[in-house]
């Protein structure tokens, strides 16, 4: 008979191990998972490796920046009397000029030198004169706000900056430090007990549209300086 649509002819009979199939797909899903959570360890230390590392490097910056700032400051100051040195004054002045001549923003030097320091010295020795210096820059440093400058410019020198103040309150402050110092007295301690008596000379002056440089405002400061010396010591002069 001829065959017909739908009609079978012949047939195979095929049995597939579906099992097979189950357990291969559940040891890839395994694999995949194993593989997921080995990369996903991995990255984990990693990133806590990398952020331990970090941590270590911006404690070594902070020091670092630490000592910088260390450095930078103690290049600033003298050693012995924790006042800033010549150098900074001289840079302060500097700045100072320059918002002067800008904005014509006013400020005083003050010139201070003390009076017979090297008979101290020879007298009771350089361990004496250095505690002399050190008393002398705590009595000024009381008097320092935080816009001025005070500096040990010499051996027995120092130097007060005083921002936007005019010389006749300069005067004032000069005149309150000269009386604190008169009025101070260091004890020896070299057996015998005995009270130094310490003066200074002051001299002030003050920014003027001529000034060029900031050697002119020392110079001037300078001169009334030694003019307090040369009418008996223990004096303030302005510039004349």
């Amino acid at each position: 008979p001829d065959a017909k649509i739908g009609d079978i002819k012949g047939g195979m009979s095929v049995t597939l191990p579906l099992n097979n199939y189950k357990n291969i797909a559940e040891k890839r899903a395994h694999y995949s998972r194993t593989i997921y959570l080995f990369f996903w360890l991995f990255g984990l230390c990693s990133l806590g490796i990398a952020m331990y590392y970090l941590v270590k490097l911006l404690h070594k910056h902070h020091l670092l920046i630490e000592e910088t700032d260390e450095l930078k400051f103690l290049n600033q100051i003298d050693p012995l009397t924790r006042a800033f040195n010549r150098r900074t004054f001289e840079n302060w002045l500097t700045t100072k000029l320059m918002l002067f001549k800008v904005h014509h923003i006013n400020s005083c030097m003050i010139m201070i030198d003390i009076d017979f320091f090297k008979k101290i010295n020879d007298t009771h020795g350089h361990l004496i004169g250095d505690k002399v210096l050190i008393e002398i820059a705590q009595i000024i440093n009381n008097h320092v706000r935080e816009e001025d400058c005070f500096a040990r410019i010499g051996g027995k020198e120092f130097a007060l900056l005083l921002f936007n103040t005019k010389i006749r309150r300069a005067y004032v402050i000069a005149e309150r430090i000269r009386r604190m110092i008169a009025d101070s007295k260091i004890k020896i301690h070299d057996g015998t007990q005995e009270i130094v008596s310490i003066t200074i000379s002051v001299g002030i002056s003050t920014f003027t549209t001529y000034d060029t440089s900031i050697e002119n405002i020392i110079a001037r400061a300078d001169e009334a300086m030694y003019l307090a010396k040369k009418e008996g010591r223990n004096k303030v002069k302005i510039e004349q």
